[in-house]
């Protein structure tokens, strides 16, 4: 797993937002994550990098799971806008050969 925090000194202890002591960021206060670290921590959670942290506050949960809902949200509009504009082009190259 990567390491998610922005400070690239502090170790890789193979948690995503792992902190100098080797706590995972549901152990400190999801008030102390900066946006890059809640970010960091919804991507890695929207692409199946890492697991949701079951030992979260309500609080800490919730903003988390907006934050992954929507990049889930993003990557599913995406999907469909490429397979929409991949069969526009497949039709348009099948109409250009007739």
């Amino acid at each position: 797993m990567p390491n998610l925090e922005s400070d690239s000194t502090k170790p890789d202890t193979g948690k995503p937002g792992a902190d100098a002591r080797g706590g995972t960021a549901a152990e400190t206060s999801a008030e102390s994550w900066t946006p890059v670290e809640l970010s960091r921590w919804a991507d890695a959670v929207a692409s199946s990098q890492a697991p949701f942290p079951d030992d979260l506050t309500a609080n800490r949960a919730e903003r988390l799971m907006v934050e992954v809902a929507r990049r889930r949200r993003k990557l599913l509009v995406t999907f469909v806008a490429r397979a929409i504009a991949r069969d526009i082009q497949d039709g348009f190259r099948e109409t250009t050969r007739r």
